[in-house]
Formats: structure tokens, C-alpha cells, sequence
């Protein structure tokens, strides 16, 4: 169920607004068009309508955001919302009941708030991404791959260049398949220093832990620690190349150092 292909960079690179994402899925990005008179606002995005579901703390909602950036382009944006503490309703003691928030009622990261910690230490310099076509990976990852992967690539901040390879379902709900991607023409020698970081179903994915341990309405002191644990970005040195395995609703972050 693996399909590979690769995707280029290409040049020239062009400026790239941070922190960009949609209004809501399925949004034409005619309705985002740019007009030279004013700076276009995106307010109170967010994956769902709805305060409990599933999927504002799930893995998926991490590449849903890297897509919102890579796709639609908007001046500014702020994101609804940053906690599961809020002023709508009431407080749901639940640490993952689907709230809007990045972060669980308790302080606990969400993948979504990941994704813009990612974003985060991007540069302000956005390269062009070509589609070089499907492979003839091992397996029937088929259509899905053709539809639901896709590369951002972004200066680093700190010097260097860093590559977001999502593959969200195009359809919401759907199993999606594992995939692998290459990426070309990012200047990777030899000497240089490449290394990465996960977000899907085994990394970074606080949830899961909480599920593990019987979902638990009022965590202890202990088992807060172990969810911030399981919430962390945990990166590793690449030897060489570029190609990655990316499972459905999940993302590969990458830093090309020293080009």
C-alpha cells in the first residue's frame, strides 16, 4: 500500500507570508484573491465548526495546517483558538474532548500547535515545489498519493532550508494510504547535514498516550508529564537523500543544513 514519487524545487524562490492558513476546508482560493488596495485577514480559522471533535486533536489536524499555508495565501491570521480554555460554553474537564484549542484545557500541546512551532522557525523565503509524477513504488497507495501528499519548502531561520511533507486525505474520513516521497533539487551533498522530525500516529501524538492510559477525565501530575513527553517534536540525523515514508494523516518536517 506504498506509492513513491518525487516532487522538485525549483527556482527562483519567491516571499512567502508566514503563518497562513484557511478559512475552512473546501474554501475556492478564488475567494482569497489578492487585491492591491488592502491586506487580506483570515479570522478565527480552524479545521471544524464543531467544539468536539476528534479531529482538532488529532495527528491529521498537523498537516491540515502545513496545507492551509502551502495552498492559500492570506496578509494575517489568527487561529481559533490558541487554548481549550475559552470563553464559549463551558469548561470540559476531558483533556481530549475535540475542543478547538492547541492546547488540552490541562497545558498539553496538540499536534496542530506542533505544526506552528514548526512554522515557526521557517525563514521568510518560500521555494517553488514541482510534481515530477508518480513512481513505481511497491504496492496499490494509487490515487490516494496522487492526491493527498504534498511538499512546502521554506528557507530555516536559522540558515538552511526546511521541507514539510504532508499527506492528508483529500476526504475527510478516509484511511488515506502510506506513501513515500522524494524530494530533488534541494541541494543535499555528501557532507551535508540533513535530519527530521515525525508527526503521525507513534510521534507526537499526546492523544494516543492519553487513550493508552485509559483516557482519564483528571490526569495525575504524573501522567501530565507523560502527555507533554508525548507531545514533543523528537528530531534524528538522516544519513542520506530524501525520500520518506509518510503515513496517512501524518507529516515529515525536514532540515537541510549548510546548503
Amino acid at each position: 500500500m506504498v506509492k513513491q514519487f518525487s516532487w522538485s524545487i525549483t527556482e527562483p524562490p519567491r516571499r512567502a507570508t508566514r503563518f497562513i492558513l484557511p478559512l475552512r476546508p473546501g474554501l475556492p482560493r478564488t475567494a482569497l484573491a489578492h487585491h492591491p488596495c488592502c491586506n487580506h485577514l483570515a479570522h478565527s480559522p480552524c479545521s471544524s465548526y464543531s467544539d468536539n471533535n476528534g479531529y482538532h486533536d488529532d495527528v491529521a489536524s498537523a498537516p491540515f495546517i502545513v496545507l492551509g499555508v502551502a495552498q492559500l495565501g492570506v496578509d494575517i491570521s489568527s487561529y481559533w483558538t490558541f487554548s481549550d480554555v475559552f470563553e464559549e460554553k463551558t469548561l470540559i474537564p476531558t483533556p481530549f474532548h475535540g475542543g478547538f484549542g492547541l492546547l488540552t484545557i490541562n497545558g498539553t500541546p496538540k499536534p496542530a500547535y506542533r505544526a506552528f512551532q514548526l512554522l515557526h522557525g521557517t525563514g521568510d523565503v518560500r521555494y517553488n515545489v514541482a510534481r515530477q509524477g508518480g513512481g513505481a513504488g511497491s504496492g496499490s497507495g494509487g490515487g490516494a498519493c496522487d492526491t493527498d501528499t504534498g511538499v512546502l519548502a521554506t528557507s530555516l531561520g536559522s540558515g538552511g532550508m526546511r521541507l514539510f511533507l504532508t499527506n492528508h486525505p483529500a476526504t475527510f474520513n478516509t484511511p488515506g494510504a502510506n506513501c513515500t516521497i522524494t524530494v530533488e533539487g534541494a541541494g543535499v551533498g555528501p557532507t551535508t547535514a540533513v535530519r527530521h522530525t515525525r508527526i503521525d500516529g507513534a510521534n507526537a501524538n499526546p492523544m494516543a498516550a492519553w487513550v493508552a492510559m485509559g483516557s482519564p477525565t483528571y490526569p495525575t501530575a504524573a501522567q501530565l508529564d507523560a502527555l507533554e513527553a508525548a507531545s514533543e517534536l523528537s528530531w534524528a540525523n538522516y544519513p542520506a537523500g530524501l525520500t520518506f515514508d509518510v503515513p496517512a494523516n501524518g507529516m515529515v518536517v525536514v532540515d537541510v543544513l549548510g546548503r
